[in-house]
């Protein structure tokens, strides 16, 4: 994964990315949302970044729907 990248930059993008998708994982976990999820609520978590370099928002692929169904 990250020794792949071959340039430092590359490197802290994926890194960033990755952060993004184990926050995914960890606010599922949290007791709000599973307290939302034990009352059937319409909840989705998504991951996304920014980029500062060209604006744009780009969806990483990591949604979690209900109890953990993506």
């Amino acid at each position: 994964a990250l020794r792949a990248l071959r340039t430092r930059k590359g490197k802290l993008e994926r890194l960033a990315e990755l952060n993004v998708m184990r926050q995914v994982q960890n606010v599922t976990r949290t007791p709000i949302v599973q307290a939302a999820w034990k009352r059937r609520r319409d909840l989705t978590v998504s991951g996304w970044i920014y980029h500062v370099e060209d604006g744009l928002l780009r969806d990483l692929g990591v949604t979690v729907r209900g109890n953990g169904a993506a």
